[in-house]
Formats: structure tokens, sequence, C-alpha cells
């Protein structure tokens, strides 16, 4: 086989333009597959939310025990929740930040 014959061939899409036909890439596969990568990152984000409200109980919980106080039950929710967006938005901060301390010196 010559060099000339494979070049003349051409791809699947350029023989179907060739041919008068015209091919468009399956719109609805692009389509499910952003849908499930939305529907993992959502999930993602629960799980660390979760994981995080599980964090701060146990941690409460090791300080209750720790100085002998009595456990407040589901009115610390709103404190869990609180140290949880204090603990993303340190997060975030260091992340934002620390690039341009590293360049600094």
């Amino acid at each position: 086989m010559k060099a000339s014959d494979k070049t003349s061939n051409g791809s699947g899409a350029q023989r179907t333009a060739q041919a008068g036909g015209s091919r468009q890439p399956d719109s609805g596969l692009a389509q499910r597959s952003g849908t499930r990568r939305a529907d993992i990152k959502a999930g993602g984000r629960l799980f660390f939310v979760l994981g995080g409200i599980a964090t701060a109980t146990a941690l409460q919980q090791i300080y209750e025990r720790a100085f002998d106080l009595p456990h407040r039950r589901m009115k610390d929710i709103l404190h869990r929740l609180a140290w949880l967006a204090v603990l993303i938005g340190t997060s975030l901060l260091t992340g934002w930040v620390g690039p341009g301390l590293r360049h600094a010196g």
C-alpha cells in the first residue's frame, strides 16, 4: 500500500462529508455525561458537609468528655455548622493566599 493511498481514503467523517451526507456527533451522550458529572459533584459536596458535621460532632464529644461538660445534642448543630463554615473559609483563604506567599519569599 502506498502512502498516497492512505491519505486519499481519509477518515470516516471526511468520507461521509465527501459523499454528501452529514454526520452529527451524538449530543445526547455529552448531555448524559454532563449530568452524571454534576451528580457526582453534588454527591461529593454533600459527603464533604456531612463528613464535616460528623468530625465536628466527634471533636465536640471529646471536648465534653475531657472537661466533664453536659452533652448538648441537637442544640449545638448551628455551632457545628458555623465551625464547618470557618474551616471551609480558612481552607479557601489559604488556597488563595498561599501561592502568593510562596513566591514572596
